[in-house]
């Protein structure tokens, strides 16, 4: 179920899955969710990139800071000649240009602090204080 912006609710079929986007000689595999509406074919579906937590979403003026994808195909969405595999086709051909997620930075692990300068002496000898119960 999903509410809409203007506070409708509608039940929508969701795909998620993957697409292999070819880029730079490598094929990725790009996460992607498609949310059918209760009107589908007659109206577009509306598709999102959905990145996994060891990657970050690049906008562009296809994909949307909020992952929401938009194609030509989606806005000139005919239900004669348009269709899921046409959405995902042309997905495939617009992300090898320009790909929607990239991999976030692998952090490093932290490194020791290291003191700036040396431990200064103690003027005085130190003992190790003893506990007497």
């Amino acid at each position: 179920i999903q509410v809409f912006n203007d506070g409708i609710t509608k039940q929508l079929l969701t795909l998620d899955g993957t697409i292999p986007v070819p880029f730079k000689g490598i094929t990725y595999n790009i996460p992607i969710c498609l949310w059918i509406l209760d009107t589908h074919p007659y109206s577009a579906p509306m598709a999102f990139v959905k990145p996994t937590a060891d990657m970050s979403i690049k906008a562009s003026r296809h994909v949307d800071q909020n992952g929401k994808i938009y194609l030509p195909y989606l806005q000139e969405w005919n239900p004669d000649v348009s269709d899921l595999i046409g959405l995902v086709q042309v997905m495939i051909m617009t992300f090898s240009e320009m790909p929607p997620v990239y991999a976030k930075p692998k952090r490093a692990p932290p490194t020791p602090a290291q003191p700036a300068m040396p431990n200064p002496t103690t003027p005085y000898p130190t003992q190790p204080s003893e506990c007497t119960s």
